[in-house]
């Protein structure tokens, strides 16, 4: 099977999911369960990562092509020219599905020295060399991957883990979490939110 982009309406990405399944027609819908605030209160909500896209999953997108655009909410089928879908490339649906078939949780990450964030595990471990950059204060990084061949920005969100050498405040990593400490990468976090060019293999600081 292979895998299309197609774009619709920020905000009616499971809409047309939903819509589309009842078609009989397959998508991919990548998604973070994510704390959210609504009305005063902390609520875990899927939040869609790519904005404004949802992925069909077919052989033949032919066949169906109309019945795709037809829906409400739909813009187009990504393609080099209008009106012809193109599959994304093996790496890209590799990307895709892994998102989409996860249980995607917040990621721990580790203050490995002042200023400093290793990724421990979740999926930020598993992109660390597609962070573009980390916000400590709102507890997100910016993760680029490539969708048609354009790279295309998302969202994910972390903790962090309270460590007896570094003393840094937020939340414990959650229980049973894969240790990934052979593989921290390092984040240093600017003022502005910036990250600074991530490295691999850092170890925690001792002191």
């Amino acid at each position: 099977m292979s895998l299309y982009a197609v774009q619709v309406l920020t905000g009616q990405e499971a809409e047309v999911c939903r819509r589309l399944a009842d078609r009989r027609i397959a998508t991919l819908l990548p998604q973070e369960r994510r704390l959210i605030r609504r009305g005063g209160a902390w609520r875990e909500e899927p939040y869609t990562l790519f904005r404004g896209y949802v992925f069909v999953d077919t052989e033949a997108p032919l066949p169906i092509y109309y019945t795709v655009r037809g829906q409400d909410g739909v813009m187009r089928w990504l393609g080099a020219s209008p009106g012809t879908p193109e599959a994304l490339s093996l790496a890209e649906a590799v990307n895709i599905r892994w998102l989409a078939g996860q249980d995607l949780r917040p990621s721990t990450a580790r203050e490995v020295m002042p200023g400093v964030l290793g990724f421990v595990d979740g999926p930020l471990a598993q992109l660390s060399d597609r962070i573009v950059r980390v916000d400590r204060h709102d507890r997100r990084a910016v993760v680029a991957l490539p969708i048609g061949g354009e790279a295309k920005e998302f969202t994910l969100t972390f903790t962090i883990q309270e460590t007896a050498d570094c003393g840094a405040a937020g939340s414990p990593r959650p229980a049973g979490a894969a240790d990934r400490s052979n593989g921290i990468l390092a984040a240093k976090t600017a003022e502005n939110g910036e990250a600074y060019p991530a490295k691999r293999g850092c170890a925690a600081s001792t002191v």
